[in-house]
């Protein structure tokens, strides 16, 4: 519920009130339909996601400044369950894309496709407003609160009371400078631009591709795909040196895509970009997909346009050498095992043989150590030994030894810490207990091999490598 206290006679600042949040089950039948979610009006159960829900159903209503529908209550009732809402942008032509992508997940039909926590909502929902207004939102104090939410109304032009004050006029002489042709440099000759590093965006949403183009059509050779079968279909005909697929598509999901493209062209440096916290995706994507990185939606632009910098870098020197060039190293044949008992290093023992040499460590201090004084092609860790310690290790590894392929256990998996382990510490695998004996052996018999020959076909250790030792 969101009220607005009238001013007192000893100041004129209004404030707005939220209260109620986690009382959706409270709200009776005959409370105001517009901000009542689905699942509410037909007698469904009631939960956080409700909440995440309503406000998002309030922010719609403060920025574009009226409610997601309208009408009578039957009409209301009947869009709520049925319509999409209009996009706030399309009220509010300064609010940005990711803000529109914001409150269109609050208000969801389906209560699994909205915000899993508020804390997820309200990141979120504070980098679309930054987006909007162009500027960054602080921690507003009681003196100030009134001039920040000014401010914001005005950026995003919701306001008619507060006027922007108008530059000051330009004199003639100015004006003319700006538009003066600048003198040409004849004795100093143009050098021919560089070609632009090929980038393909996957999305099924258009406004997310225009965004997307409008964002990096400067810097790189854009495409676009709207759909996972057309981006098959553009990899086959050309392809290109980095690709950035949503995860959430109809028909074919992003880490099928990755799947597909790395079959057809496995130098191209792959990146998912995804919304929601969804650990399958995730755990597929190094598995599977052989990610670079993993970009949350909606994106903080800075964050994108660094990695888009590091992926078409890795792409330029992902080439393969002359085949005469490769030589292949010496088997190391050594694998180390960090983990709070024996089981898992005798198990692996037994599978890969005599002629593999399995270390034990039980934390990652330990591992550390043996790290020091051993040639080891990669390394097994369970989360237990050590938590944030092993992505610490697994982190020094990256930029020490990025020829160490590196496979993460876990038995309580976590989105954040998959995540954090993609991104910061380049995991070359992930797997949940219990631990598919198979699976296992392939995964760590092919980092051996990779290792040995020290050359991947654009996986992840390879764009470590360059990540870590720029030629």
């Amino acid at each position: 519920m969101a009220t607005s206290s009238p001013p007192t006679s000893s100041s004129t600042e209004q404030h707005v009130t939220v209260t109620d949040f986690a009382l959706a089950n409270l709200v009776p039948d005959s409370g105001t339909p517009e901000f009542m979610a689905p699942e509410q009006l037909s007698d469904q159960v009631v939960d956080a996601r409700t909440d995440i829900y309503q406000a998002g159903a309030l922010v719609y209503t403060l920025v574009a400044r009226r409610p997601p529908f309208s009408g009578t209550r039957e009409e209301v009732t009947h869009r709520v369950m049925q319509e999409r809402p209009s996009d706030p942008s399309t009220m509010a032509t300064k609010v940005a894309w990711q803000l529109d992508w914001v409150i269109q997940r609050a208000l969801s039909k389906d209560p699994a496709d909205r915000f899993h926590a508020v804390r997820d909502f309200m990141d979120s929902l504070k980098l679309g407003l930054q987006e909007s207004i162009g500027a960054p939102l602080g921690v507003a104090k009681a003196g100030v609160a009134k001039e920040a939410w000014s401010g914001a109304e005005m950026s995003l032009g919701l306001s008619s009371q507060f006027a922007k004050p108008k530059p000051a006029e330009a004199t003639l002489a100015q004006k003319a400078k700006l538009i003066a042709p600048k003198a040409p440099e004849p004795d100093k000759p143009r050098e021919p631009a560089a070609p632009k590093t090929r980038v393909l965006f996957v999305d099924d949403e258009e406004r997310i591709l225009n965004a997307l183009r409008m964002l990096f059509r400067d810097e790189y050779d854009v495409v676009t795909a709207s759909s996972g079968a057309e981006a098959v279909e553009i990899m086959k005909k050309d392809p290109v040196a980095v690709v950035v697929s949503d995860q959430r598509m109809p028909g074919m999901a992003g880490v099928e895509v990755l799947r597909e493209v790395k079959k057809s062209s496995p130098r191209t440096v792959r990146i998912l970009l995804t919304g929601y916290s969804d650990l399958a995706a995730l755990v597929g994507s190094i598995n599977e997909g052989e990610v670079f990185r993993f970009v949350k939606k909606p994106w903080d632009n800075d964050d994108i346009r660094e990695v888009l910098k590091e992926a078409a870098a890795v792409a330029a020197k992902v080439a393969p050498p002359p085949a005469e060039k490769l030589q292949a190293k010496k088997v190391a044949a050594s694998v180390l095992i960090v983990d709070t008992d024996n089981l898992l290093a005798k198990g692996l023992q037994r599978m890969l043989g005599n002629d593999v040499t399995v270390l034990e460590a039980t934390s990652a201090a330990d591992a550390a150590k043996l790290l020091q004084s051993n040639d080891v092609a990669a390394v097994v860790a369970d989360l237990r030994a050590g938590g944030t310690g092993v992505i610490s290790l697994f982190k020094l590894l990256k930029a020490k030894r990025p020829d160490t392929l590196t496979v993460l256990l876990s038995d309580q998996p976590d989105s954040e810490v998959v995540a954090q382990a993609i991104n910061q510490a380049h995991v070359h695998r992930f797997l949940a207990k219990p631990v598919n004996a198979k699976e296992l052996q392939q995964h760590v018999s092919e980092a051996l091999k990779r290792y040995a020959s020290g050359f991947s076909q654009g996986g992840a250790a390879l764009s470590d490598r360059l990540v870590s030792n720029p030629a």
